[in-house]
């Protein structure tokens, strides 16, 4: 009988030896990740006419890195949102050297044969003359935080160009494509030039030139109501002026002075930037704490904080209008959540793919501590806008997260 209670107790501690090793917590995820293109994106998105990606992407462990080839030299693209940018504009790119092969568009230019040879190097000027590199500090920041005549920003186009309506041409045809008209995309400035001179003095209007090239160019972006209420209010409105709408409607939101100064003075949101994220603000009407993303976003240190910050309000706002209403906006260690009705603390991030690293594992941690001194919280959410490794979300969901991922289409469609 004892020796039989022993094994019986022997073997219920093996049991429970057993189990620990099985939840034990797995290793940290080496870095840097490589994924495979081939299995990660659409056919549609692994290559084009002018453009083929890389097998590799390079994974940091949550942002991804990729290698395109085109037609304009390689380009190295950080983070999903821009590489989505980008094939739209490669796109967009195509259809316009399309365009520039007609007869209509050579008629068009021939009518300003005559145009004084000063004027015409005036309106060849892009708004945004240089090509500035896309830095790839977000994860670093992640992890760190746990009047055109006299205006120094590098987006106002120079007064002859806004005068004679270059820049206007501009905004015009880039909101048909569905691109960025202060994109920092050299080809795409230096077409979308000619296309706005064609306009100018030939003529040259979006209707006839998408009636010459009948094949869509299509859109890979996911493009919400607001979020074309705001393309249209680029498209129409100078930066000067969409300077002012911004600063009104932070105003109104509560955002203070200080804030409104030092987020509107930050150049590395460009016209369009400022305006999606802005207006993704604006349309979460009677949410608490809004300003909380505009001091945060006021201190974004390059263009690749200040697109993921601008994704990340925009995120926001899908939650609130397509899964559940939000109370108010808390900054969690230099991060950004919600809080809905319900009382649940939801991380909305633009990850591409969260592996499970140091990182990850401090942030929440982090999160998970804050959650105590955050009233009436009653639950915890991730979602994120690309994918979760396997091991990650097996320790998150352990510690009591609901893991959404992959949700653009839920949130934007």
């Amino acid at each position: 009988m004892a020796m039989t209670r022993c094994l019986a107790i022997a073997l219920a501690l093996s049991g429970l030896a057993f189990s620990a090793v099985a939840e034990e917590t797995p290793s940290f995820q080496q870095l840097p990740i490589t994924l495979s293109a081939v299995k990660t994106l659409p056919e549609d998105l692994l290559k084009g006419i002018n453009f083929q990606v890389d097998d590799g992407i390079i994974n940091d462990g949550l942002i991804n890195t990729y290698y395109l080839q085109t037609d304009y030299g390689k380009l190295k693209i950080v983070s999903d949102e821009l590489y989505l940018e980008r094939i739209n504009e490669l796109r967009a790119l195509e259809h316009m050297e399309k365009l520039e092969q007609t007869e209509e568009f050579g008629e068009s230019l021939k009518k300003g044969a005559m145009t004084p040879i000063n004027t015409v190097k005036s309106m060849a000027t892009a708004p945004v003359d240089t090509v500035k590199a896309i830095g790839s500090g977000i994860s670093n920041w992640v992890s760190d935080i746990g009047s055109a005549a006299v205006s120094d920003d590098p987006n106002q186009a120079g007064v002859f160009s806004t005068a004679i309506g270059y820049a206007a041409a501009k905004r015009a045809f880039a909101y048909e494509y569905g691109i960025n008209p202060y994109t920092d995309f050299q080809p795409v400035q230096d077409k979308m030039g000619e296309i706005a001179r064609a306009n100018v003095i030939g003529g040259l209007t979006p209707k006839i030139a998408f009636g010459l090239i009948k094949k869509p160019v299509g859109t890979v972006l996911s493009v919400t109501a607001t979020a074309d209420t705001m393309k249209k209010l680029a498209r129409d409105k100078s930066p000067e002026e969409l300077e002012d709408i911004n600063e009104e409607k932070l105003k109104a939101m509560g955002v203070s002075d200080s804030v409104r100064k030092s987020f509107l003075r930050n150049y590395n949101y460009d016209p369009m930037e400022k305006t999606l994220l802005v207006g993704a603000l604006d349309a979460m009407n009677g949410v608490a704490q809004r300003e909380k993303v505009i001091i945060s976003a006021s201190h974004a240190p390059d263009k690749s904080v200040a697109r993921y910050l601008r994704a990340q309000a925009q995120m926001m706002l899908g939650y609130h209008q397509k899964v559940s209403p939000v109370k108010t906006i808390l900054s969690v260690n230099g991060g950004l959540a919600l809080q809905n009705v319900k009382g649940v603390v939801v991380a909305v991030s633009p990850y591409d793919y969260a592996a499970w690293t140091k990182t990850l594992n401090n942030k929440e941690q982090g999160f998970t501590e804050f959650l105590k001194r955050v009233p009436g919280a009653t639950g915890k959410e991730l979602w994120i806008a690309g994918r979760i490794s396997h091991p990650a979300r097996t320790v998150i969901e352990s510690r009591g997260w609901v893991v959404h991922d992959r949700v653009r289409e839920k949130l934007f469609k």
